[in-house]
């Protein structure tokens, strides 16, 4: 695919039967929502305040009008797979543009654009151009990471960054073929991410004031899906889907809880507190039951039947009055209502 040959056009409707399309990996039994220091619904990362795509809004269309929903407005986006964040007003979502990648922040209302900040250099690739994390916006920072591997904490109320790394230069990280594209998490005063790398960095987790690494945990390649946090028969964890398979993760110090091979050709995951499921690009695979006998976990099959497609989309946000949904047609972004005529 050419340099111009990806890119989006970003439309904020009502689509709500858009969200279990959209999903990589979908989060149940922990609520990520009290680290977001704005108690407003908002969009603050990748699917939402608990990464399971649902908004709490209310006040939905019951009826669309024979036009369809206002448009609000419109603007030109870039290449790139990028989901958006939406806090504080602000829309935050990354693409490539001139010979780089950048975290752009946009009026949310307006659409206009009030800063760029450059997170790497062009990233092409023949499977589609562009940066495919989500920012994730926590208080008055905004962490990203770049096709490349670059992770960076920036401040709002700058637009410098606060600190960086370069997960393959420094941890021994291997980009994958299509880009890094697991979005990071914010747990507490921690933020923890998906390395890739050799010899115990295939998880690792920084202090999100200062990027002081706190502790790394076990050795796999990096996937396509993003962790998520889960409280599963009563201990509280990290799940990542990564090149071998599941693994849960202590979010306080690393330490392994369990973990189950479960090799595909592009990983998506999801799970419950309950089940879990993973599947490859094409294909899905089984959900698995786990229950807890200490010191192990047992799995085993449940709902077993064909295997069904599933369609992969990253592109959803939700705010108060608005929908954020991105489809790879067209280089414009649109913003449409939700809730009235």
């Amino acid at each position: 695919m050419n340099k111009t040959g990806k890119r989006f056009y970003l439309i904020w409707t009502l689509f709500v039967l858009a969200i279990p399309a959209v999903s990589l990996l979908i989060g149940a039994g922990y609520s990520n929502e009290k680290n977001f220091k704005n108690n407003k619904p908002e969009w603050p990362q990748w699917r939402g305040p608990n990464r399971d795509g649902v908004s709490s809004e209310k006040g939905l269309l019951k009826d669309w009008p024979a036009e369809g929903p206002k448009t609000l407005w419109r603007i030109a986006a870039g290449e790139g797979y990028s989901g958006m964040a939406v806090a504080n007003g602000k829309l935050f979502t990354m693409w490539n543009e001139g010979n780089s990648q950048f975290l752009f922040c946009f009026d949310a209302a307006n659409g206009k654009e009030l800063w760029r900040y450059r997170i790497g250099e062009y990233f092409l690739n023949q499977y589609g151009n562009g940066p495919r994390s989500t920012p994730v916006v926590d208080g008055t920072i905004v962490y990203v990471v770049s096709a490349q591997g670059r992770l960076d904490a920036v401040d709002l109320a700058n637009e410098r960054p606060r600190w960086s790394h370069d997960l393959a230069a420094e941890y021994g990280g291997q980009i994958p073929s299509i880009g890094y594209s697991s979005s990071p998490i914010v747990d507490g005063e921690k933020l923890i991410v998906e390395v890739g790398g050799k010899d115990g960095f295939a998880f690792a987790a920084f202090n999100k004031y200062t990027g002081e690494l706190l502790w790394h945990s076990q050795t796999d390649l990096p996937a396509y899906s993003s962790p998520i946090i889960a409280t599963i028969n009563g201990a509280r964890q990290i799940v990542f889907l990564s090149a071998e398979g599941l693994f849960a993760i202590s979010p306080e110090n690393g330490s392994l809880y369990w973990q189950h091979s479960w090799k595909t050709l592009c990983p998506a995951m999801a799970i419950s507190s309950c089940s879990a499921s993973a599947a490859n690009w094409r294909w899905s695979r089984p959900p698995l039951k786990h229950s807890r006998k200490s010191p192990a976990w047992k799995f085993s099959a449940v709902n077993g039947g064909p295997a069904r497609r599933w369609r992969m989309e990253n592109f959803i946000s939700a705010t108060k009055k608005r929908w954020f949904v991105s489809t790879s047609r067209r280089n414009n972004m649109i913003a449409k209502n939700r809730c009235c005529h």
